[in-house]
């Protein structure tokens, strides 16, 4: 296989096409519980040049984009996206990222595995960058946020 061809099926690949980075440029951090890696994660946001209400890649933006017309408008506009590459949410909790309004939270995980099981995290594979496969993903993350704030219950 070319190494070209390899990179692009590669989960680095995709990560950087979603958050413009990867998590193999940054060290392996230290372990840390999982409301120590939220926290940590939205310290590092400016440090990484992301910025969680304005997604800055074209896939990511449509996703926030996409997950925003499906919240009532007070809550689209505390819509954030963080990126979690490469810290102890990543690393040791596996996700990739989080959409978080106010204090209702849902979990990202980017890959390129077909074959991967949804647990804890959404899954958002390279093969649903489509217009209608984002659709699907932002519903099932706009649900997730719509239940968990109006049954007042964090997911």
């Amino acid at each position: 296989m070319f190494e070209a061809e390899f990179f692009a099926k590669s989960g680095p690949w995709w990560e950087r096409r979603f958050f413009g980075c990867s998590a193999d440029q940054f060290p392996l951090p230290k372990y840390e519980t999982l409301h120590k890696s939220f926290d940590m994660v939205v310290r590092v946001q400016a440090e990484r040049g992301w910025d969680p209400s304005n997604p800055s890649t074209e896939i990511s933006k449509r996703l926030f984009d996409r997950v925003g017309t499906m919240l009532k408008p007070s809550d689209a506009s505390d819509l954030r996206l963080y990126c979690a590459l490469g810290t102890a949410l990543d690393m040791y909790h596996g996700a990739d990222g989080f959409l978080r309004v106010r204090t209702h939270v849902v979990l990202l995980d980017l890959t390129v595995r077909r074959d991967k099981v949804q647990r804890k995290s959404v899954i958002f594979r390279k093969s649903d960058k489509s217009n209608r496969r984002i659709g699907a993903v932002a519903e099932q993350i706009a649900s997730l946020l719509n239940g968990s704030i109006y049954n007042n219950k964090l997911v």
